[in-house]
């Protein structure tokens, strides 16, 4: 439960979400309950809405996505 392992699957099942892929294929994916992707999904909206708090996972997201599109 390193933290930016967490990090970097908490944006993984974000952008995965956003690609249509469901909670629960992310889930069996990841190991993880589809629950727990679905709190992942609503910290992400956390961190858009209230992006001063939260810079680690504005930047590694933008990392992430401009790495994958």
């Amino acid at each position: 439960r390193k933290a930016e392992y967490m990090r970097a699957r908490t944006i993984f099942a974000f952008t995965a979400r956003q690609e249509g892929i469901t909670q629960q294929n992310i889930g069996d994916y990841l190991g993880l309950n589809h629950s727990t992707i679905h709190n992942m999904e609503k910290k992400m909206c956390d961190v858009f809405d209230v992006p001063s708090c939260w810079p680690d996972y504005i930047e590694l997201y933008n990392l992430f996505t401009t790495a994958i599109l």
